[in-house]
C-alpha cells in the first residue's frame, strides 16, 4: 500500500477534516481544481444529499405492499364485482400518494432551516438604552440643535420662534400625559418634530402662491367696508325699524360655531398633512379635533374680544416708538467707528439693521451731496442743514464716505446672515439694468 494512502498527515484522503468541520470544505490550495457544489449537494455524503431518498423510500415501500396481496387476494378479489375490485384500488393507490406526499414532507422539513431564538437580551438592552437617553432629547433643553442641523425652512428666526412653539406645545400637551404612559421620548418627539416641519414646509409653499397685496388691499378693505358699513346701518337711529344686521351662518349659535370650524380644520388637516399620513382617516380626525379645540377655536374668541385687539394695537404703537428712539439713540450717540461696527455685528434684530442701513443711505447721499458743492449758501429756515453741511466739511469727505460704504456692506451682510433679504444681489441687479449717470448707480 502506498505510504500516502495511509497517512492522516499526508496529502491522500482524510476524513478527519470533514467531520471535525461538520460538512464544510477546507480552503482549496492555489491551482486546485474544486468540484461544483451543486455535485456536492447530490452526493450521498452531502449534508442535503440524501433527502430525496425518503419519498423513493416510501413510494418502494408502497409498492412492495401492493405486490405483496399476492395472488390469492387479487384472486378472492376477482370473485366480486368490478365495483369492489375499482374501489379497492382506488383505496390502495390513496394509501400510496398519501404515504408519498407524508415522505416529501418529511423531507422538506428536515431540510429547512430552523429560526433563530429571539434575542431578548439585545431587545432588553436597546429599550434601557432609549431610556436613558431620553433626558438627552432636545426637549430638556437642546431647542437649537436640530434647527442648525436640517435645511432653513422659513428664515433662521422664524424656525427658531416656530421650534420654542412646538417644544412648549410638546412639554404641555402630550409630555404631561405621555410622560406617565411610556419612558421613550425621544422617538416620538422626533417623529412628531418632523411631521411638524413637513407642515410648515407645505404652509409656506402655498402661501408662496397668494397674491399678498391683492389680498390685503382689495380683499380684506372691501371685506371691512362692508363689515362698518353694514354694522353703521344697523347702529343708525331711524324712525322706521332698523334692518338687522345679517351675521354668517356659522355665528348664529355655538354649536353652528363649532361645526364651522370643524370643517375648516378638516381641510387644513387635509391640505397640509403628509402624503403618507393623509390616507389615515382616524387620524385626520383626530388631528381636525385638536386643531378645532385647542387651536382654532381658542384664537377665535380672542380675536373676538375688541379690548383685546386695542390693547394689542396700543402695545405695538409703544413699541414701534420705543424702537425708533433706540434706533435713533444707537445711532447719533455712537463713539467711534469702531464701536459703530461693532454694534451692528453685534446686534440680531432684521428690523434694527435694516432702519440702520436706510440711515446709512440717508446719510451717503447727503454727504455725496455736500462735497460735489463747494459752497452751500444759508437760506432761511434751513438753518440746521446748513449746520449739518458745516460739521460734514469739518471731516474728511472722501474718508467719511468709504466709511459709511464699508457700513452699509457690513448691515447688509449681518442682514443676509440673519435671514434677510439679500441687498447686494438686489444693487448688482439694479446697476446692471441701470442707463443713468454713475453716481445715480452707485446710490441705488
Amino acid at each position: 500500500m502506498h505510504p500516502d494512502a495511509t497517512d492522516s498527515s499526508g496529502a491522500g484522503l482524510n476524513l478527519a477534516p470533514a467531520a471535525a468541520t461538520g460538512g464544510r470544505r477546507a480552503p482549496s490550495a492555489p491551482g486546485e481544481l474544486r468540484p461544483d457544489p451543486r455535485e456536492d449537494a447530490a452526493a450521498p455524503g452531502a449534508p442535503g444529499g440524501g433527502s430525496w431518498r425518503v419519498p423513493v423510500a416510501v413510494a418502494a415501500l408502497a409498492a412492495v405492499c401492493l405486490s405483496c396481496l399476492g395472488p390469492g387476494c387479487w384472486e378472492a378479489v376477482g370473485g366480486a364485482g368490478p365495483c369492489t375490485v375499482l374501489l379497492g384500488l382506488s383505496l390502495y393507490m390513496g394509501c400510496a400518494a398519501a404515504a408519498f406526499l407524508l415522505g416529501t414532507l418529511f423531507s422538506l422539513v428536515c431540510r429547512s432551516r430552523r429560526a433563530p431564538p429571539p434575542d431578548f437580551v439585545a431587545a432588553w438592552r436597546r429599550l434601557a438604552a432609549a431610556a436613558r437617553r431620553a433626558r438627552g432629547s432636545p426637549v430638556y433643553g437642546n431647542s437649537h440643535e436640530s434647527v442648525q442641523s436640517r435645511r432653513v425652512v422659513i428664515s433662521h428666526n422664524m424656525d427658531k420662534a416656530l421650534k420654542e412653539v412646538f417644544d412648549y406645545s410638546y412639554r404641555d400637551y402630550v409630555l404631561s400625559w405621555y410622560g406617565n404612559l411610556s419612558r421613550d421620548e425621544g422617538q416620538l418627539y422626533h417623529l412628531l418634530l418632523e411631521d411638524f416641519w413637513e407642515i410648515a414646509r407645505q404652509l409656506r409653499h402655498r402661501l408662496s402662491h397668494v397674491d399678498v397685496v391683492k389680498v390685503i388691499c382689495n380683499d380684506v378693505v372691501r371685506t371691512l367696508l362692508t363689515h362698518f358699513c353694514d354694522l353703521k346701518a344697523a347702529n343708525a337711529r331711524h324712525e322706521e325699524q332698523p334692518r338687522p344686521f345679517v351675521l354668517h351662518t356659522c355665528l348664529r349659535t355655538s354649536y353652528d360655531e363649532v361645526r364651522f370650524l370643524q370643517m375648516c380644520s378638516r381641510v387644513l388637516v387635509f391640505c397640509l398633512l403628509p402624503s403618507k399620513d393623509v390616507q389615515s382617516l382616524s387620524l385626520r380626525i383626530m388631528l381636525a379635533e385638536i386643531l378645532t379645540t385647542k387651536v382654532l377655536k381658542p384664537v377665535v374668541d380672542l380675536l373676538s374680544n375688541p379690548d383685546y385687539i386695542n390693547q394689542m394695537l396700543l402695545a405695538q404703537l409703544e413699541r414701534r416708538e420705543q424702537m425708533n428712539e433706540h434706533h435713533k439713540r444707537a445711532y447719533t450717540y455712537a463713539p467711534s467707528y469702531e464701536e459703530f461696527i461693532k454694534l451692528i455685528n453685534s446686534n440680531s434684530d432684521v428690523e434694527f439693521l435694516k432702519q440702520l442701513r436706510y440711515q446709512i443711505v440717508v446719510e451717503i447721499i447727503q454727504a455725496t451731496t455736500i462735497s460735489s458743492f463747494p459752497q452751500l449758501k444759508r437760506h432761511k429756515g434751513k438753518e440746521t442743514a446748513a449746520m449739518k453741511a458745516d460739521l460734514l466739511r469739518a471731516r474728511n469727505m472722501k474718508r467719511y464716505i468709504n466709511q459709511l460704504t464699508v457700513a452699509k456692506k457690513q448691515c447688509e451682510k449681518r442682514i443676509r446672515i440673519l435671514g434677510g433679504p439679500a441687498y447686494d444681489q438686489q444693487d448688482e441687479g439694479a446697476l446692471d439694468e441701470g442707463e443713468g449717470p454713475q453716481s445715480q448707480k452707485f446710490l441705488v
